[in-house]
C-alpha cells in the first residue's frame, strides 16, 4: 500500500568518514551507487582522500560534503593539517599531527588556527570539481557544549559564508520532534545489534532526520588499524540489503541527500 505523499518523513542516511581508507570509501561509493543511500561526507586530510575523489568521479557521483576534522584518533593511520604546521602550531602535537581527541584538543586549539585549517579543507574538496553539498565534523568537534561555544559560532559563520547546510546533532527526545539525528557507535558493537536498532528504527519511522552511518567493506583491512571493524561492515551489509529499502517503503519514508535537501 503506498502513503499518501503529505504524510512520508524526509531522511537523510550519511556516510561519514569517506576518504579514511580505501575499505570505507569502497562501500560508501557502492551505497551511492545504488542510490540506497544518497549523502557523504569527505575527509580531505586522511591518507586515502585521493582515492575517494577518483572513485566519486568515476562513479559519476557529483556532489558530497565536507568532514572537517580537527582529530586522528588512529595512531596506526595518522594525519594532519593540510596548513603548514607553523601556521596552525596550537591544533598538532610534536610530531605534527592532529590531537587523538576532541577534549585533548580543545584545550589547545586557537580558533583562528582552526578556521583558517578547516577553510583549507573545504578549499581542497572543492578544488576537485566536486559540489560541496553541506558540512559536519569528525567526532563533532564543534557540537554545542560549555567548551565549544567558540568553535560552533565559527563552524556556523563557514557554513553561512560557504553557503552550505552544516550538521548539528538533534538528539531524539520525543517523536514529535522536528529534525532528529539517529547515530550509533559503540552502543552496538555486534552485526545483529546494529540490524535490530536499524530496523526498529525504520520499522517506527522517525520524523525528518539524518541517519549517520559509517560504511566499511572489509573486516580484516579495518582490523589493520581499528577495533571497530564489525561496526562498519555491519552498516555496509544493513544499508546495501533488500530489507532496508523494503523497511523504508514500507514506511513511507523518502530518501533524500545533504544537496537535496530545502
Amino acid at each position: 500500500m503506498s502513503v499518501p505523499t503529505d504524510l512520508k518523513r524526509r531522511l537523510i542516511i550519511c556516510c561519514d568518514d569517506l576518504g579514511m581508507h580505501p575499505s570505507i570509501n569502497n562501500a560508501t561509493i557502492d551505497l551511492l551507487e545504488s542510490e540506497k543511500v544518497q549523502s557523504a561526507s569527505l575527509l580531505a586530510v586522511t591518507p586515502s582522500f585521493e582515492h575517494a575523489v577518483e572513485r566519486l568521479i568515476g562513479s559519476g557521483i557529483q556532489g558530497v560534503g565536507v568532514h572537517l576534522a580537527l582529530n586522528a584518533e588512529y595512531s596506526k593511520i595518522p594525519w594532519g593539517p593540510l596548513s603548514p604546521t607553523t601556521d596552525v602550531p596550537s591544533l598538532v602535537k610534536p610530531d605534527g599531527f592532529f590531537y587523538p581527541s576532541t577534549e585533548t584538543g580543545r584545550v589547545s586549539w586557537d580558533v583562528m588556527e582552526a578556521e583558517k585549517e578547516l577553510r583549507r579543507q573545504i578549499e581542497r574538496v572543492g578544488e576537485t570539481g566536486l559540489r560541496i553539498t553541506h558540512l559536519d565534523g569528525h567526532l563533532f568537534f564543534y557540537e554545542p557544549s560549555e567548551s565549544s561555544i567558540e568553535f560552533t559560532q565559527m563552524v556556523s559563520e563557514l557554513a553561512k559564508s560557504y553557503s552550505v547546510p552544516l550538521r548539528l546533532r538533534n538528539e531524539p527526545t520525543t517523536k514529535d520532534s522536528a529534525w532528529r539525528t539517529y547515530y550509533i557507535w559503540e552502543d552496538h558493537d555486534d552485526a545483529e545489534g546494529r540490524f535490530e536498532y536499524y530496523r526498529a528504527l525504520l520499522s517506527d519511522p522517525p520524523g525528518d532526520g539524518e541517519i549517520i552511518i559509517h560504511p566499511a567493506d572489509n573486516l580484516e583491512a579495518i582490523g589493520h588499524f581499528s577495533n571497530a571493524g564489525m561496526r562498519r561492515l555491519a552498516d555496509y551489509l544493513f544499508f546495501s540489503s533488500d530489507e532496508f529499502i523494503e523497511l523504508s517503503e514500507n514506511a513511507g519514508i523518502e530518501m533524500m541527500g545533504w544537496g537535496d535537501w530545502q
